[in-house]
C-alpha cells in the first residue's frame, strides 16, 4: 500500500518499545490515583464522555489484549472483556499486569523487520508498528479521560504527558 510522502516509512523496535513504556507509565499513574478511591467510586456509573471510570479502564485493557492477539495471530480474539469482570481495582490491576507481561514478551520476540511487516491475515494491510502506535495513542486518550474523572473526584494522577515521562529521574539514558 503506497503511503503519502508525509507518512513515516518505519520505526525501530526501540522506538515502539519506548512508546509502550510510556503507555504503561501513564496507566500506572492513573491506577495509582484510582487506588485512593472508595470501592463505590471505582464502580460508579458517572461519566465524562461515554464510559464510567471502570468501563474506560477496562476498555483500554481490552484494546491492548485484543490488538496483541490480532498482531500475533491475524484476527481479533473471540469474546469480550467486560467491566463487571472486575469488581475491584485490584482485580483489574492484576489482569493488566498479566496482559502487560504478555505484550512485552511478544514485543521482545519482534525485530525491526517484524515491525515493518503486516500481521498475518487479509484484513491487516499496515505494518505492525502502525497498529502498536494506534494502541498507544488510543490508550493515552482513554487514560486522559480517566484522569479527568479522577481529577473531578480530587484524585488527579498529575501530569501524564510524554515530555513528563521523558524527563522523569528514573528514565534510563538513551
Amino acid at each position: 500500500m503506497p503511503h503519502p510522502p508525509y507518512h513515516t516509512r518505519g520505526v525501530q523496535l526501540q522506538d515502539v518499545t519506548e512508546q509502550v513504556d510510556y503507555l504503561f507509565w501513564v496507566r500506572d499513574r492513573v491506577l495509582t490515583a484510582a487506588a485512593t478511591l472508595s470501592p463505590t467510586d471505582f464502580v460508579s456509573s458517572e461519566t465524562v464522555t461515554t464510559r464510567s471510570l471502570r468501563a474506560t479502564l477496562v476498555h483500554q485493557l481490552e484494546c491492548e489484549w485484543a490488538w496483541r492477539i490480532r498482531l500475533a495471530e491475524g484476527a481479533f480474539p473471540a469474546g469480550n472483556v467486560r467491566p463487571d469482570d472486575f469488581p475491584s481495582l485490584g482485580a483489574l490491576a492484576r489482569r493488566w499486569q498479566s496482559e502487560e507481561q504478555a505484550l512485552r514478551d511478544w514485543l521482545d520476540r519482534q525485530t525491526d523487520a517484524d515491525l515493518q511487516s503486516s500481521p498475518p491475515g487479509p484484513d491487516n494491510p499496515l505494518p505492525r508498528w502502525r497498529y502498536l502506535l494506534y494502541v498507544v495513542n488510543h490508550g493515552v486518550q482513554q487514560f486522559s479521560e480517566a484522569a479527568v474523572m479522577l481529577t473531578r473526584l480530587d484524585r488527579s494522577p498529575g501530569e501524564i504527558g510524554f515530555l513528563e515521562f521523558c524527563s522523569r529521574p528514573s528514565r534510563p539514558e538513551q
